[in-house]
């Protein structure tokens, strides 16, 4: 909406809506998957896919065609460092995932060692940890699940 204050507020005023008919699409859309500095193709063996599939929610009105709001399933603000403290201080590799700080990602958590108590083999978690750093030599930022990403804006 702040960019609707800031740019489109003399259209808005102006458009009479006598009933709303609203609709949410959801659109692949593919990031640059781009590397950090000093990550060339040589350094390592497995290289991530070029274009990271994420998702374009947009909301409009029906009739009038008027976007209300577009988001890219996408947070530019997460690091993996974050998560892998988020997990060590809530366990949320132990969690169910309704219950995961961070379950609205696609990574909730990052894996962790697992312990005599666990029931994860540490080929599961190796596998884990590889998949998970791989992501680590791209640029920060990660992918919303698909099941939240469909919204509605009121």
């Amino acid at each position: 909406m702040e960019f609707l204050e800031r740019y489109e507020t003399k259209a808005y005023k102006s458009m009479k809506f006598g009933e709303i008919w609203l609709n949410t699409d959801q659109m692949h859309y593919y990031l640059n998957n781009v590397r950090k500095k000093g990550q060339s193709s040589k350094n390592f063996d497995g290289i991530d896919s070029r274009q990271l599939q994420t998702y374009l929610v947009v909301t409009a009105e029906a009739l009038s065609r008027y976007v209300f709001r577009s988001d890219i399933a996408f947070d530019w603000d997460v690091t993996l460092k974050q998560l892998e403290s988020d997990t060590k201080v809530y366990k949320d590799d132990h969690l169910n995932t309704f219950c995961r700080k961070n379950d609205r990602l696609e990574w909730s958590y990052y894996p962790q060692e697992p312990t005599d108590e666990d029931t994860e083999d540490l080929g599961h978690y190796q596998y884990q940890l590889d998949k998970i750093s791989k992501r680590s030599q791209y640029l920060d930022g990660l992918t919303l699940m698909r099941d939240i990403r469909m919204h509605i804006i009121g």
